[in-house]
């Protein structure tokens, strides 16, 4: 199965699935429904989900697939873009939300550090991000993988300008979306900007 088929079968898995338990925990804790940028896509499960509650969302993905996605959706408040993280403009102090459901490992190490820089300046003050890092244990922590893993340790000094509400380390087996098995080592995060 090439690249283009795999992310094919990705979207059509994952296009129905509810929007994300940690997403709906961190919707509780946004003080104004009024932006939210969705990292890393995909099928727009969770941009779905934040439509509903209203807020304008902006969804961003490497994949051209996000666009059909897009199109099919046909929602005023829906601004879906093509593009890599680390080569994204963040506008400044933007967002109420931004959501990054498994999607910023796969940015490249190198830009990492810059590219979730720009995460953080992109929120509002109180504004509040919900997403994964993978940890040093996942079976994907491979040479030459150009995906990111975090020591927890890692994870508290990207956070360093946040109020961490809450971290989970979690480790398992089991299988990824396309349905092949891993270890997975996952640190799944809520946590609130701070004032400056």
């Amino acid at each position: 199965m090439d690249r283009n088929e795999r992310w094919k079968l990705y979207y059509r898995r994952t296009r129905d699935e509810r929007p994300s338990e940690l997403l709906i925990e961190a919707v509780s804790l946004v003080r104004e429904r009024g932006k939210a940028l969705d990292l890393g896509a995909g099928a727009l499960r969770d941009s779905k989900y934040l439509l509903e509650l209203g807020f304008f969302v902006v969804a961003v993905d490497s994949c051209p697939l996000v666009l059909n996605e897009a199109a099919s959706v046909r929602h005023q408040n829906l601004s879906a873009i093509i593009s890599s993280f680390d080569t994204y403009i963040f506008p400044k102090g933007a967002f109420d939300l931004i959501n990054a459901e498994y999607s910023l490992p796969f940015n490249s190490p190198d830009t990492f550090g810059g590219m979730f820089a720009r995460v953080s300046n992109s929120l509002k003050e109180g504004g509040v991000f919900v997403g994964q890092f993978f940890g040093k244990n996942d079976s994907w922590n491979i040479p030459d993988s150009n995906m990111t893993f975090h020591s927890r340790e890692d994870v508290k000094d990207a956070l360093k300008n946040f109020t961490v509400i809450k971290m989970i380390a979690e480790e398992k087996d089991e299988k990824s979306t396309l349905g092949k098995m891993k270890h997975w080592h996952i640190f799944h995060v809520i946590a609130q900007k701070q004032k400056a």
